[in-house]
């Protein structure tokens, strides 16, 4: 069951536009793969504290779960109106019969990093065969990236060591040598550059097709309120938007809706820049539609390698249709 980050996110859901009154809008829960403050999820607390979900006529409380496949089972199951995850969650538990789906991808490329320290030496893919690598739950995505970053190399999983260890651990055991690298959202390579440890990481979508974040809901919320999705896809897109324009700008709208990150402002820069420029940029087609083709490739892919059983309807994966 997902759990509540007290402080923070009490702290969070205080925010509202001024120009709204808090009793005139839906109240809603967003549920997020990992804490509210991580900062792969600053759009979610940019288009609150800027009054967007307000605007929309939404109230958005956060709450947090044990990575995106968490999301996708609690969502699935009715326990939170909206999640977020990776946009390749829905074919990895849909064949499970969780009834969830994309409804907006919030970027054109792939989140997460295959990061490894470049004092291991692995120059290629098969070079990670005895390595060590962390991810934050075997329950989140990048544990199903990962897994099919090593098929590329025509590795199994029992040839690589692969560790959960948390959000947070997984780049400390990679700074302090415990592991050889991780795959995870880029703060974390700039975590470890901090420490003085020398990286070499490469986006995931580089190896295979893989999707950035993407906002899901299940097919009951779909059908039943669809309008509730197009007011939060719309509010996320335009942080998204904002985010893009002018990264150094909402770095600091970030820390004063945040300002327990105050003293990491840096960092977060340099994190909202690398996404501005390598994440969020929509190269073809429609920001935040999905592109069938690639969806169905990337199904296609972890059907070859086994990492799902069954293929499912590429048109029950996702819809394109609540995006303003």
């Amino acid at each position: 069951m997902f759990r509540l980050l007290g402080g923070l996110a009490a702290l969070v859901s205080l925010f509202l536009s001024p120009c709204a009154n808090a009793g005139e809008l839906e109240k809603i829960i967003l549920l997020e793969p990992a804490p509210v403050d991580t900062w792969a999820l600053a759009p979610f607390i940019l288009a609150k504290s800027k009054g967007y979900y307000a605007d929309e006529g939404l109230a958005v409380t956060f709450q947090s779960a044990n990575g995106g496949a968490d999301v996708a089972k609690q969502v699935g199951a009715g326990n939170a109106d909206i999640g977020t995850a990776l946009g390749d969650t829905p074919i990895i538990v849909r064949q499970n019969g969780v009834p969830i789906r994309g409804v907006a991808l919030m970027g054109g490329h792939a989140v997460h990093q295959l990061i490894l320290r470049a004092d291991r030496h692995i120059d290629k893919l098969e070079d990670l065969k005895g390595k060590k690598l962390a991810v934050s739950s075997f329950q989140d995505t990048s544990f199903y990236v990962t897994q099919a970053i090593i098929s590329t190399a025509h590795l199994q999983r029992s040839d690589v060591g692969i560790e959960a260890v948390g959000v947070i651990g997984s780049f400390q055991v990679t700074a302090n040598g415990a592991t050889d690298g991780m795959v995870g959202a880029p703060e974390s390579g700039l975590m470890i550059e901090a420490t003085g440890v020398k990286i070499i990481d490469t986006p995931s979508d580089e190896f295979f097709p893989g999707l950035g974040q993407a906002i899901l809901a299940s097919d009951d919320v779909i059908a039943k309120r669809p309008a509730m999705i197009k007011h939060f896809v719309a509010a996320t897109l335009h942080a998204i938007s904002d985010i893009v324009k002018n990264p150094d700008a909402e770095t600091n709208n970030f820390v004063q809706a945040v300002p327990a990150v105050a003293p990491k402002q840096a960092m977060i820069q340099a994190t909202l820049n690398f996404y501005a420029k390598r994440v969020y940029p929509f190269d073809s087609g429609k920001v935040g539609a999905f592109d069938p083709a690639r969806v169905a490739k990337l199904q296609d892919f972890y059907l070859s390698q086994n990492i799902i059983r069954a293929a499912t309807p590429v048109d029950q994966l996702f819809t394109n249709d609540l995006i303003p």
